[in-house]
């Protein structure tokens, strides 16, 4: 078996994230407050995103634009869970669920503007990806400096751990399509189910250990 043949396999996606999914809700629901709305939540979400835009897929057919549609909102849902996590504040709850929200959409936003300046790049899907993955690695690295670094405490330190989960997953699927543009080599596709893991499978665990009781932030 291939690298490529793997990483579309659907062992991988929606396999590895439905075999997790009860670990994941297990452990959301042993938080309390918004850190196990936030779990369950996206657990699901995320089993939701593994199936609908992976090779299990019932509107696969990119014809229909429903495989576009699902492809974009789960990409934002998917970056949302980073910045909800990360500025949460209960004593601000709406300013930090602004926050979070309109962060999520700056790196959709920009890299559709770039796709409708730059029409290889619309036109080159692996392109499209790497744009998107270059831009939100611009966005996470601005928000760290502007924002992040300005925590305190436990607050700082988990943040600053969500942000190097994040950087190293957008890090690890642009090094994979820099070297699938350049090459096509298979060893690509397998560089880039590592990443698959870490967004799919591991980072809501993740949260959900590390995030600091409501009274430490």
């Amino acid at each position: 078996m291939t690298f490529q043949s793997l990483s579309k396999s659907p062992v991988v996606l929606p396999g590895l994230a439905w075999l997790a999914l009860p670990i994941v809700l297990a452990f959301a629901l042993r938080r309390r407050g918004f850190f196990r709305v936030w779990g369950l939540v996206f657990g699901v979400l995320i089993g939701l995103d593994a199936w609908l835009t992976g090779p299990l897929s019932p509107v696969s057919d990119e014809r229909s634009g429903w495989a576009t549609s699902f492809g974009v909102a789960f990409v934002i849902l998917g970056d949302l869970r980073l910045f909800l996590a990360a500025e949460w504040d209960e004593r601000a709850a709406r300013a930090s669920l602004a926050r979070a929200f309109g962060l999520a959409w700056i790196a959709p936003l920009t890299s559709q503007l770039v796709r409708a300046l730059v029409s290889a790049i619309a036109a080159t899907p692996r392109l499209t990806y790497l744009v998107y993955e270059l831009v939100f690695l611009g966005v996470l690295a601005s928000w760290y400096l502007a924002r992040v670094r300005r925590f305190t405490g436990p607050r700082r330190a988990f943040a600053s751990r969500l942000a190097a989960f994040f950087g190293l997953t957008y890090a690890l699927w642009a090094g994979a399509d820099v070297l699938l543009l350049a090459t096509s080599a298979d060893v690509g596709y397998g560089l880039r189910i590592a990443p698959n893991v870490l967004y799919y499978v591991l980072f809501v665990p993740y949260v959900l250990k590390l995030a600091p009781a409501p009274e430490a932030r």
